[in-house]
């Protein structure tokens, strides 16, 4: 009888942070400033390709924004984040693996200040889940889609910096330093584009990760092309509207 109470607790408490509306991040971010769409990008490293990667972003029937990859080559993968039009996260999930053996790296789901879900902890008998109940600044942001937050403020200025928090499970809860390096025109498989171009750092407990994006000047903004700090290039070829 103890035992099905305390089970009773707790899957109340569950389905009340389930329940609980996700608040807005800030003002700052507005995913209304985002072009709609499918994007196809070019993966490279040191000049090679090494596969591609299809980001779809679209509006669910809720108005929440749903954010969607697959990449297909040196590192296949699958992921999914939905967020408020204010950038707060929902929820987010990631799987490992092509068209042969896959494996769910986490499953993620969020409420005010709070993270639940499981994640995929691998030793040297295999995979296990590890459950996840956290507590994360006001002002996180799935990491996902941290590039996408970069490029939803209302304007940029040189030299200008901004920080938020990101979250992820191998990580945790950390935060981001974004600087506003200057506009530039960039020429991509996918055309010339006028771009902003934004460096922000990873303050990661293992370690901080610098990536450098391009982003479309002009709302609806999209990114045009990304360099991560393991060397990997991704490159815009071509996009098409819902």
């Amino acid at each position: 009888m103890h035992t099905a109470w305390i089970g009773a607790l707790i899957l109340l408490e569950s389905l009340t942070l389930a329940q609980t509306p996700p608040l807005d991040v800030g003002p700052r971010f507005d995913a209304h400033r985002l072009r709609l769409g499918t994007f196809r990008y070019s993966d490279s490293s040191h000049g090679k390709v090494i596969g591609e990667s299809k980001i779809r972003v679209h509006r669910s029937e809720g108005q929440e924004y749903v954010f969607s990859n697959v990449v297909e080559g040196a590192s296949d993968q699958r992921w999914k984040a939905v967020i408020t039009p204010g950038f707060s996260p929902i929820s987010a999930e990631l799987t490992f693996g092509g068209s042969g053996e896959q494996h769910k790296a986490f499953d993620l789901s969020y409420s005010p200040n709070h993270v639940s879900g499981v994640a995929a902890t691998r030793d040297r008998d295999g995979f296990f889940d590890r459950r996840i109940g956290e507590e994360i600044a006001v002002d996180t942001i799935d990491q996902r889609i941290d590039w996408a937050a970069v490029m939803a403020l209302k304007s940029y200025h040189k030299s200008e910096k901004f920080t938020f928090h990101v979250y992820d499970p191998k990580d945790g809860n950390s935060r981001i330093v974004a600087t506003v390096k200057g506009m530039e025109t960039i020429h991509t498989k996918a055309g010339a584009f006028r771009v902003v171009r934004i460096l922000y750092t990873t303050e990661k407990a293992s370690g901080a990760q610098t990536f450098e994006v391009f982003i479309n000047e002009q709302v609806p903004r999209f990114l045009v092309k990304e360099i991560f700090p393991w060397g990997m290039t991704s490159e815009l070829v071509e996009s098409t509207q819902p």
